[in-house]
């Protein structure tokens, strides 16, 4: 198969796949790394609960199974040392397939396999490698990791970075699972500022993570990096430190010149080392910085047409390719929804809901040139403010959002994106009654509004507290939270379908308004809108 001309799509395998013998199954390159994406980090993150991680390795079923069909079946898949025709295998990473995406995906598998078996790639390797066929398939995932990092020369590590494939991540999680914590339990300022910047325990943690260092913080981690010579994990830290803040601080250098100096150091590092395990040994966490990198806040996502707009209005010429920025969480602290940002990374698009996109798409198609404002409670990223606006640039988008950080992000993206005249975003609790109800809040408007209420079981509530605004005939649309089968952090489960449909009725929307239940989301919709009958394809058609 002809390799794709762009080095940055072969090194993303763009376009390619290969058999899975496995699965029986024809594997997609791309697939496998989004599917990486979104869910490496936490599966061998002890911090998360076990039922958390253990769903995380269900989800990675395609990509777990891709690894072992590559670690035992190579010659069936195709892989990168194997051509597949009969041919001698081939040892260089330059005749490889997809060589980032094997490594990464072997690797993977390393973190599923039994703390007893990887304990043996402690001892020494002469010993171990060839003491039966687990402990070669060990030893060769090794061997193939220390080429690629420390003897390949057509690979950078900022390639690796770039590439998208969290091979970082998968390393950072085994040196952990091998020798434990690498934070180091000394109370030095390095190791102070290495837990607060990957590891923040807390929100103000957090939230310096991601306005970047201060001169007195930035000023430490460069002079860690001048200090040139020997073997150092404190030299490298501090470089790939640097690396990170080097855009927030504005620095002449690119991030690419940091990170090719730390490759250096830890290449002249691996020179005297019996193989490359030694570093998984290093009570440093090298890994855990370089995948940081991999994982910035800000990503470019793709805005594009609902699923069902794509479906049922093909006949509309093509549209224009629309790009926006979106500031998402790089941390993933357990009880937090940190991992939102790994999804957004994955697959370049908002996480807005599809229901939400389809529903909006149709509504519009029904009512054009109709001035119609989206107020979004429970926002988190504000995204779904940035995908209508964009989307459809009319009206405005109001955001109400409780989280500190979530606001903190949706207002970077706001300026980002130069929305500051068409969207806000308000830090703010909205209730059932009072001053902070949608009727207060929205008492004046005279346009069309759609509703969209994402809160911890109590849309209901909010809803009642819009009860003017509905019998004023101003909500087109409202898009609700509902799936009552999922408990919530305190232990509580949203109403029942039959509960909304008693409110409707009790309070003589019944005659106006209509709902729409799906498992997870329900649509309150008008039923003077035309849209009416085709928006109730919204809820199913998510894909």
């Amino acid at each position: 198969m002809a390799l794709p001309p762009l080095r940055l799509d072969w090194l993303r395998c763009t376009g390619l796949s290969f058999f899975c013998p496995v699965t029986s199954r024809v594997r997609h390159w791309e697939d496998l790394r989004e599917n990486l994406q979104q869910h490496i980090r936490i599966l061998a993150d002890e911090a998360w609960p076990l039922p958390v991680r253990q769903a995380r390795q269900s989800l990675l079923r395609p990509a777990l199974a891709a690894g072992w069909a590559l670690t035992e079946h190579s010659a069936l898949a195709r892989s990168a040392y194997f051509s597949g025709f009969g041919a001698t295998a081939c040892q260089s990473l330059e005749c490889a397939q997809c060589p980032l995406g094997e490594v990464t995906l072997r690797s993977a598998v390393l973190l599923t396999t039994p703390k007893e078996i990887l304990a043996t790639l402690l001892g020494p390797q002469l010993e171990t490698a060839t003491r039966n066929l687990v402990t070669y398939a060990l030893w060769d995932t090794m061997a193939k990791i220390d080429n690629l990092l420390f003897l390949e020369n057509e690979i950078t590590w900022y390639d690796m970075v770039s590439s998208g494939w969290p091979i970082f991540a998968v390393l950072a999680s085994l040196a952990t699972l091998l020798t434990g914590s690498k934070f180091p339990t000394d109370e030095s300022q390095l190791r102070i500022d290495l837990a607060q910047v990957l590891r923040p325990q807390n929100l103000q943690e957090e939230v310096i993570s991601y306005l970047g260092p201060d001169r007195a913080r930035f000023s430490r981690w460069v002079a860690l990096a001048e200090e040139r010579g020997n073997c150092s994990a404190r030299t490298v830290l501090g470089t790939l430190l640097v690396a990170d803040g080097s855009k927030s601080m504005a620095l002449p250098l690119p991030q690419e010149d940091f990170l090719r100096m730390a490759q250096t150091d830890l290449r002249s590092c691996r020179a005297p080392m019996e193989s490359v395990v030694e570093f998984f040994k290093w009570p440093w966490p090298v890994f855990h910085a370089v995948d940081w990198l991999q994982t910035p806040a800000e990503v470019q996502v793709q805005v594009l047409p609902s699923p069902l707009h794509q479906s049922f209005f093909w006949w509309h010429h093509r549209p224009r390719e629309i790009t926006g920025k979106l500031l998402v969480p790089r941390a993933r602290r357990p009880g937090t929804f940190g991992f939102v940002g790994d999804n957004v990374r994955s697959t370049g698009l908002p996480h807005c809901s599809l229901v939400f996109q389809n529903a909006v798409d149709t509504l519009l198609e029904f009512l054009p040139g109709v001035r119609v404002n989206v107020v979004d409670v429970g926002s988190m990223l504000g995204d779904c403010c940035l995908w209508s606006l964009l989307r459809h640039g009319r009206g405005w988008c109001k955001a109400f959002e409780s989280n500190e950080l979530w606001v903190r992000l949706a207002m970077a993206t706001l300026q980002l994106n130069g929305l500051s005249q068409e969207m806000s975003v308000n830090h703010m609790e909205i209730t059932p009654d009072g001053p902070r109800s949608l009727d207060s809040i929205l008492g004046d408007s005279q346009d069309a509004l759609v509703l969209k209420i994402h809160t911890d079981g109590n849309e209901l509530g909010l809803l009642q507290g819009a009860q003017q605004l509905l019998r004023r005939g101003h909500v087109q649309l409202a898009v609700l939270r509902t799936e009552s089968q999922l408990q919530l952090p305190d232990g509580r489960f949203r109403p029942p379908p039959n509960a909304w449909r008693q409110w409707l009725r009790s309070s003589g929307l019944d005659r106006t308004y209509a709902l729409r239940f799906a498992w997870h989301e329900t649509l309150l919709v008008a039923k003077t809108a035309g849209a009416a009958a085709l928006l109730r394809r919204s809820l199913n058609h998510t894909v």
